[in-house]
């Protein structure tokens, strides 16, 4: 039997009491200019926020916040184009090549849309493409058919609305990081 868990405390996947690499662990990150472990915490934090905000809204109909209220309206817009939202902040595994990799897709559609929601766009349109290939991927290998991939961000405006970039998932790069990342480290 397999026993596969996320730990939302530790950001942690396991399977079958095994720690397993975390789709973001392949990523590489390189923020401009030097940035403090502190500062890139505050930011990690501050987007996990968000998504609780959100993950709120979807599971509760909790709407408190400039961000609940803005998503609300967001998905009243696309619900005929998108359908309703199958999977919210859901854990997969999956395996590529010899390793098993957790990750968790943040909102799934039932027209097949993928939808990764960014607090903010510093990583970069690279990272993004591996990180929704990636994400494809876990629900492809999960019984999924994923049609399109978009990031879902807030935008520079007053008030705020949320802005849809449509991203194209690069899963041979991703595939490629992992092969790299096995190659280093003798597995």
């Amino acid at each position: 039997m397999v026993n596969f868990e996320y730990n939302p405390i530790t950001h942690t996947y396991t399977l079958n009491g095994q720690i397993l690499k975390s789709v973001t662990s392949f990523l590489p990150y390189e923020p401009k200019g030097k940035i403090s472990q502190e500062v890139l915490k505050q930011a990690r934090d501050n987007g996990s926020n968000k998504h609780f905000e959100i993950e709120l809204f979807i599971k509760k109909g909790v709407i408190e916040t400039d961000l609940q209220k803005a998503f609300s309206q967001w998905y009243k817009k696309i619900l005929s184009s998108y359908g309703k939202i199958l999977l919210c902040e859901t854990a997969f595994f999956m395996k590529i090549s010899d390793t098993y990799i957790g990750g968790k897709p943040d909102y799934f559609f039932e027209k097949g849309i993928l939808v990764d929601f960014k607090s903010g766009l510093s990583a970069g349109i690279d990272y993004f493409q591996k990180q929704l290939g990636a994400y494809s991927m876990l629900l492809e290998q999960n019984g999924y058919r994923v049609k399109k991939t978009i990031i879902l961000t807030p935008s520079n405006s007053k008030k705020l609305k949320l802005k849809v970039i449509e991203i194209k998932p690069d899963k041979q790069g991703f595939i490629e990081l992992v092969k790299k990342w096995e190659k280093e480290n003798g597995v």
